[in-house]
């Protein structure tokens, strides 16, 4: 947990925009693309709700916003509201240089060899050890079958679990966040 909490910490060093991104992807769970193709349409309340079209999954998707990512995408929205796009540096297309500004965060949060996809690693490894039923953290990370319920159930339990991922999320953005 301490080096996620570097990770986290030391996107604040980095220019709003990919301080705001870092932070989004480590507090919400989403893959690399879903939260970089974010337009603040998508932002509906205290969710994210994610077209099918730019989910690995094909299927719109809902994210429960913790109090703590909600401020990160306060943060970010004086820069890119006028643009449509959450996350941009041009105006005109969501932003691109992940290779770049993932070593700009190594050298400032001072932890390496990781990838931007180990944040979910972190996150589903962090859940499952405070308890979190694994059916609610595959749901969470949108996982298109859970190795954690059976071929029967899986085709018969349609119950999203979103409070449930609220929760969690929360719980996850508070551990992440506490000083």
């Amino acid at each position: 947990m301490e080096e996620a909490k570097q990770v986290y910490e030391g996107a604040g060093k980095l220019p709003q925009v990919w301080q705001s991104y870092f932070r989004l992807l480590h507090l919400s769970g989403l893959r690399r693309t879903e939260c970089s193709c974010l337009w603040w349409e998508h932002i509906q309340g205290d969710q994210i709700v994610l077209p099918a079209k730019i989910t690995k999954s094909s299927r719109s998707f809902i994210v429960p916003l913790a109090p703590q990512a909600m401020g990160v995408l306060e943060a970010v929205k004086p820069l890119t509201i006028d643009t449509g796009w959450i996350f941009t540096s041009t105006g005109t297309s969501p932003i691109k240089q992940f290779t770049k500004f993932k070593t700009r965060l190594d050298e400032a949060c001072g932890v390496t060899d990781w990838q931007l996809h180990d944040l979910r690693r972190t996150l589903m490894s962090w859940l499952a050890a405070e308890g979190c039923p694994l059916e609610v953290a595959d749901r969470m990370l949108n996982h298109s079958a859970s190795a954690s319920v059976s071929g029967v159930m899986r085709h018969y339990l349609k119950y999203d679990f979103l409070a449930e991922r609220r929760e969690w999320l929360t719980k996850w953005s508070d551990a992440l966040t506490e000083q």
